[in-house]
């Protein structure tokens, strides 16, 4: 599963919006939003907050995630 994906389908299970989800993980809801639509590449600081906040220890394993 793409990072995109995931992000998408864990939002939307959970309830939330994007501005929601940002305010979570502590990213701009514009990079939230590019990340969802696969625009761009999260920088290696949000990536260590993507992880953080869904306890992954690399986002390989999002791939495994479903």
């Amino acid at each position: 599963m793409k990072l995109s994906q995931f992000l998408r389908r864990y939002r939307e299970s959970k309830g939330l919006n994007q501005i929601e989800l940002a305010e979570r993980i502590k990213v701009s809801p514009y990079k939230l939003r590019k990340r969802e639509t696969s625009e761009g590449r999260p920088k290696r600081i949000d990536q260590e907050k993507i992880m953080k906040y869904f306890n992954l220890k690399s986002l390989v394993e999002i791939s495994e995630a479903d």
